[in-house]
């Protein structure tokens, strides 16, 4: 548990801590349910100056609590609600609380196919529980296509009010290969936003 406690908290400040440098944008979408605070940096992943998407998603939505986690703790779940799906998987179960996931993503020209394998942790909080996933590259076969080396994400689900659930995604990436820049910036803000509500949308059904 410590451990784990320990992992949000880095995660979290990962992300959040780039909020001091003021260059996030914001933006309120869905009619003011979602907001969206995002960025593109460029920083050194593996040695190599990459450009890296920082994304900060939330709305408040009346879902069931237990719900959200079943659907959460299943991998084959992401596919639902994640961009430019080909599939997601389980590829080993480390405990209770712990597995590694496998995502394959089915991008469209002029982006490449690659895949990503993230090691996921849940843990209960006082209102409500977190996942995240922290990439683990080497956990697994590289494929036939690219490895992402850079994919950390926090989903958050709180229950703020009777009724009212907050749920957030915390994220940072780094896509393999080169994307034109026209097509990073036309991402934001409504990637996020897309990908926040095909996750309330897919718990709700």
């Amino acid at each position: 548990m410590k451990k784990y406690f320990t992992l949000i908290i880095g995660l979290l400040i990962s992300v959040n801590g780039f909020a001091q440098d003021g260059n996030w944008k914001t933006a309120t979408l869905k009619d003011g349910k979602v907001n969206v605070k995002s960025k593109i940096v460029t920083q050194k992943v593996n040695n190599k100056e990459k450009n890296v998407f920082y994304y900060v998603v939330e709305t408040v939505v009346d879902v069931n609590l237990g719900k959200a986690e079943t659907f959460m703790r299943n991998s084959a779940n992401y596919k639902k609600f994640l961009e430019n799906m080909g599939a997601t998987s389980e590829l080993k179960k480390i405990s209770a609380n712990a597995w590694l996931t496998y995502i394959y993503f089915d991008n469209s020209w002029p982006v490449s196919d690659n895949d990503c394998v993230q090691k996921f942790e849940f843990v209960k909080t006082n209102n409500g529980f977190y996942i995240s996933g922290k990439a683990a590259p080497t956990e697994f076969e590289v494929k036939k296509v690219e490895r992402i080396n850079l994919y950390d994400v926090v989903y958050k689900f709180e229950q703020i009010a009777d009724k009212k659930i907050k749920v957030s995604i915390d994220a940072v990436f780094s896509p393999t290969g080169a994307i034109p820049k026209v097509l990073m910036n036309s991402w934001l803000p409504n990637g996020p936003e897309r990908i926040i509500s095909r996750l309330v949308e897919s718990i709700s059904k």
